[in-house]
């Protein structure tokens, strides 16, 4: 299977643009080597005309691998699109750069089929474009050269797309035991949540004597851990488990950041139409995800800038609830963007029906924002 790049609208748009750009440029500087006007008085009127059909013949050819590059990076695991355009735009001047960008990609795939592709259509366009240049003889440096050129870009190519690879590999593992670490925190609450109901169901079955309010308020919490034991187990079965962990999430952000000053933080922590026990009312894996977010911006903090002062900001509104931790001059936390942490963090705020942004602007920010209900 093709490596596929995933590619924004943007990203797209300003590609293409680039590549029209890059070929307008290489046509309008190449375009004077092919009628050499200093000694165009002296050319007959049939080699001017074969040399203006072969410059209409790029600039139409050009336009096409202009007009394929779109459906290229929309279609990258499309042999015919890929290979059609890394043709046309290695044999024009102003679809080249059109085929540079989809000869990198089917090059640093790392895969053997289309990096053939790429080089072979790279070379035979590169051959027929000696071979139609009017009033040139054909040598046999000719096409080792354009190997050559097609060497050049075909090494640094390959070389990045190990360091993608590598990259890829590394946040899919990431990924992974983020994955593992939140199906053992909702392994933790679920049985924490049947247990409650065995208490209460044992209280029924042994107490006799409880009143009917006693009795329905008994049931009541019954079908309320029951129906959060439900909502946790679907989520749970998304993931893998193993052996189940120590650390107590339920355990308060308000608790986290006293232990964090004890530490010799600097922290300012500010709550918006919210207190501190409103946030027990969110879900297991919401709830999951503002500890560990929180957690890992102190961590973070602690570890690459001890001396900066942090600010949070918990906010709730109708709709959604701002987790917002910014580090003041970070200095080296702006680095932290990328970070393993970080990746997982995505991966628990996606699973819980919300985002993660994280920029530096100087200061370094962490915005977590979940669905919120106010009761």
């Amino acid at each position: 299977m093709t490596t596929v790049y995933q590619l924004g609208g943007k990203s797209k748009f300003w590609i293409v643009v680039a590549c029209w750009i890059f070929g307008l440029v290489a046509t309008l500087l190449l375009t004077p080597d092919i009628f050499d006007w200093q000694d165009l008085d002296k050319v007959s009127d049939d080699f001017l005309s074969a040399r203006i059909a072969y410059l209409l013949l790029h600039l139409a050819i050009g336009l096409i691998a202009l007009a394929l590059l779109p459906f290229a990076l929309s279609h990258q695991s499309h042999a015919v699109i890929i290979t059609l355009t890394i043709f046309v735009g290695s044999f024009s001047m102003l679809g080249l750069g059109a085929g540079l960008v989809v000869f990198f990609i089917s090059v640093s795939s790392l895969e053997l089929w289309p990096s053939i592709r790429a080089v072979v259509a790279a070379s035979l366009a590169g051959l027929a474009d000696l071979i139609l240049l009017p009033g040139e003889q054909f040598q046999l440096w000719s096409p080792l050269g354009i190997l050559v050129v097609i060497g050049v870009a075909f090494v640094p190519a390959r070389r990045w797309g190990r360091r993608r690879k590598a990259i890829e590999a590394r946040q899919a593992d990431i990924r992974s035991a983020e994955r593992l670490r939140i199906a053992r925190d909702m392994h933790d609450t679920l049985s924490h949540r049947l247990s409650l109901i065995g208490v209460y169901a044992g209280a029924l079955e042994v107490r006799k004597d409880l009143d009917p309010e006693t009795q329905q308020q008994q049931i009541k919490q019954i079908r309320i851990q029951a129906e959060d034991a439900v909502t946790d187990l679907r989520r749970t079965l998304k993931l893998l488990r193993e052996e189940p962990t120590t650390t107590d999430p339920r355990a308060g952000i308000d608790v986290l950041i006293d232990q964090a000053r004890a530490a010799g933080s600097d922290i300012t922590l500010k709550y918006v139409h919210i207190k501190g026990e409103d946030l027990n009312s969110l879900d297991t894996m919401a709830s999951h995800c503002v500890y560990r977010t929180v957690q890992e911006a102190l961590t973070n903090a602690r570890k690459h800038a001890s001396d900066s002062p942090i600010k949070i900001l918990i906010q709730a509104d109708d709709a959604k609830l701002h987790i917002h931790i910014v580090t003041l001059n970070p200095g080296a936390t702006t680095h932290l963007a990328k970070g393993s942490g970080l990746i997982g963090l995505a991966e628990r705020a996606e699973l819980a029906g919300g985002t993660l942004m994280i920029h530096s602007s100087p200061d370094f920010h962490v915005h977590l924002q979940l669905p919120w209900k106010t009761t």
